[in-house]
């Protein structure tokens, strides 16, 4: 028997990835969050929509999304370094702000 639940998820993430490429990545997520909402267990719809929020440079949210995948599939290797990658871009810009931030206020000095 074809599992309707598991094809329509597919569906979405499909439509998902094909959004991203296109660079529309508000609905490539909400594709990617409808096939999660079908089927949860699948890790790959958390590694795509984690893509597109990365993309959007929401590196919080892909973080999270990276993780939920590895718990379902820790041997994904691509999963950790995809996590990795993000989190050390997320410290990179946060140091950035802090950096211009201290340097706004010796100008105000």
């Amino acid at each position: 028997a074809i599992d309707q639940g598991l094809n329509s998820a597919v569906i979405f993430s499909n439509r998902g990835n094909a959004k991203r490429k296109i660079n529309d990545l508000s609905g490539a997520i909400k594709d990617h969050s409808k096939a999660i909402e079908i089927n949860p267990e699948i890790y790959g719809f958390y590694m795509n929509r984690g893509n597109s929020k990365a993309m959007q440079k929401d590196f919080e949210g892909a973080i999270n999304d990276y993780d939920q995948a590895i718990k379902l599939n820790p041997l994904i290797g691509k999963l950790f370094f995809l996590r990795g990658m993000f989190f050390f871009k997320g410290l990179i810009i946060f140091f950035h702000k802090l950096k211009n931030l201290k340097n706004k206020k010796r100008s105000k000095i």
